[in-house]
């Protein structure tokens, strides 16, 4: 019993840490309509019954009293409103906040799968029921009092009008539940499916993707995709809507034929002159109070049930300990320190559901200051190779170590804070330029417009002249006054948030596919003659390639040759020269075909 109510008490428990006034005004609320009701209906019989006796100073008194009492309802009514509307909001943003700290504890590898979509969607839907599910729960409460105190006054003139609507609930219950089971299911189903037409209308009006679209003609795929997989989602909901209708239909003509039954044994007191005009008005006014009441109770119930759910997934995915906390308990976490060497031992890795290995048995050591290129084809395993490295997917325990410490050991917040990291997909925040220079920087307030237009200077990004308002221009297209950057230069921002940040380690995963050659050399040369600095780059290209100290060459998941360019290049059967030859092939096949 106490599982099953577990959602509920943790709401409870979040609106009472809120602001434990707001319950108690749902008490005083709940009790207050709940009387409210039953009072109109008793004072309404009287004042029927005065006005056939002509006693019009007693109908006038009760007049004014209901009036007094519909005034009270509403004015209290819409204060609570407006005190749930702003409490509401409120919570709201706050588990919003948990969700995005939740978000930041789960590895990439955790991110990149499929049914973390799905988990993430349910838990934002399960943070927006919270306050519903609380206010719900009163409404049951109230409905069940107010029907109560319904019963009652109809059990004082018959306890067989009674017994005929505990006859109807009790159907009608039977039939909200098996309802609600259906809705809940088919509700899951359609949350499984939703992920697919939202990714392709995601796609069809990003504007990073119009060019593509435009160039290729290949809206019409996408839209058709799109159409498709949300007719099925629209098929399922139909078919839930026409179950609902056929449910409503019954539960309308179950109600109202009870109602008849009971409304003729009422006739039938009155005929033998058991009740009067007032009694009579008054218990049909009873039993139509009861019946909504009822209903609205059981309406109450299924809008519970199936909150529940959906705030289950929610704390599912918030109480759950994080992937790096759960760490602590199992090793003790030391802060990163790299002084000496870096170490990979029979390092292989393979994604989850794979067969195959993206990587197999990498054993390298790169030692401090050193000017490393991770060479290779497309698919060769790099990017992969890079991610474990950077601790954005779990590596096996003891085959990455910085100094030793293997990297399992190392906290994962000081390594990310002792690195710079730059990868091909970088984020295009759309924010200021000071703000998109800055964000990489954990001492943001210290950081001084000299550094900032240092930075931008050393990589190149156009003079801040040109911007209305500097480095305070906003960029993007989030308001009427941002200026959206080229691809060149959204990515010559992206590498100034290098030289703004003292880190002793430099990560670069194909961060300059946008530069002209001209640029992307430059960039290089400086970074790969830093002192003191650890520069890893994962690249494909030769020329990059050719400034490092050390190459090396992955291919098929394995590391197949290390050494400079020149060791390399004369080496027997070396990968690196028979890239370096397939791509001057192409190149003298290109050139004779533009040249003649």
């Amino acid at each position: 019993m106490l599982n099953s109510n577990l959602e509920l008490l943790k709401v409870a428990d979040i609106i009472r840490k809120h602001n434990w006034k707001i319950i108690v005004v749902h008490l005083v609320m709940m009790i207050f309509l709940s009387l409210q009701a039953n009072f109109n209906v008793y004072l309404s019989g009287k004042l029927l019954d005065f006005l056939n006796e002509s006693v019009f100073s007693q109908a006038i008194f009760i007049i004014i009293l209901i009036t007094v009492f519909n005034f009270l309802k509403q004015f209290l009514s819409e204060a609570t409103s407006l005190m749930d509307e702003e409490a509401m909001n409120e919570i709201m943003i706050k588990h919003e906040m948990k969700i995005l700290d939740k978000m930041r504890s789960f590895n990439l590898i955790d991110q990149e799968k499929s049914e973390f979509k799905s988990s993430i969607n349910m838990a934002t839907m399960g943070m927006g029921k919270i306050f519903p599910l609380f206010s719900n729960s009163f409404g049951v409460l109230q409905n069940g009092i107010t029907a109560m105190i319904a019963f009652w006054y109809l059990g004082v003139s018959s306890l067989w009008l009674v017994l005929f609507v505990v006859i109807i609930t009790c159907s009608k219950t039977l039939l909200i539940f098996y309802f609600t089971q259906k809705r809940i299911s088919t509700n899951r189903v359609i949350q499984s499916k939703l992920r697919v037409p939202q990714y392709f209308y995601n796609v069809l009006i990003d504007t990073q993707t119009q060019k593509e679209l435009k160039v290729y003609g290949s809206s019409d795929v996408l839209v058709k995709k799109w159409k498709d997989s949300s007719e099925e989602i629209q098929k399922i909901r139909n078919s839930l809507k026409k179950y609902s209708i056929n449910f409503n239909l019954f539960n309308f003509s179950l109600s109202n034929l009870g109602l008849a039954l009971v409304t003729i044994l009422i006739i039938n007191y009155m005929s033998k002159g058991q009740l009067s005009i007032g009694e009579y008005f008054g218990l049909t006014l009873s039993l139509n109070l009861a019946d909504n009441s009822i209903s609205t109770l059981l309406r109450n119930i299924f809008m519970i049930k199936e909150d529940k759910n959906y705030v289950k997934s929610y704390f599912s995915f918030v109480d759950n300990p994080d992937r790096q906390e759960a760490d602590l308990g199992k090793n003790e976490k030391v802060e990163f320190v790299f002084e000496n060497q870096l170490t990979i031992n029979n390092l292989s890795f393979r994604y989850t559901n794979s067969e195959r290995y993206a990587l197999r048995n990498i054993n390298l050591s790169i030692n401090k200051g050193d000017k490393v290129v991770i060479f290779g084809e497309n698919g060769s395993g790099k990017t992969t190779f890079l991610k474990l490295l950077l601790k954005l997917y779990d590596s096996p325990e003891k085959t990455i170590a910085f100094d030793n410490i293997p990297l399992e050991q190392i906290r994962t917040s000081s390594l990310h804070q002792a690195m710079v990291v730059v990868f091909q997909d970088f984020v295009k925040y759309m924010m200021t330029i000071r703000e998109n220079v800055i964000i990489s920087n954990s001492n943001r307030s210290e950081i001084t417009d000299a550094q900032i237009i240092k930075a931008l200077g050393k990589s190149r990004f156009p003079k801040l002249d040109r911007f209305s308002n500097h480095m305070d221009t906003d960029l993007g297209y989030l308001t009427e006054q941002s200026v959206f950057l080229s691809g060149g230069e959204w990515q010559k921002l992206a590498l100034s948030r290098v030289y703004i940040r003292d880190a002793e380690l430099l990560v670069f995963d194909e961060p300059t596919s946008a530069l002209d050659p001209k640029s992307e050399i430059e960039f290089f040369s400086s970074i790969l003659t830093e002192k003191d600095k650890t520069v890893i780059v994962v690249t494909h290209d030769i020329n990059i390639a050719e400034l490092a100290d050390t190459i090396v060459v992955f291919k098929d998941g394995e590391i197949a040759e290390v050494g400079n360019a020149q060791e390399l290049y004369k080496r027997e059967n070396s990968e690196y020269r028979n890239i370096i030859n397939k791509r001057n092939e192409i190149f003298s096949m290109e050139r004779k075909y533009v040249y003649g």
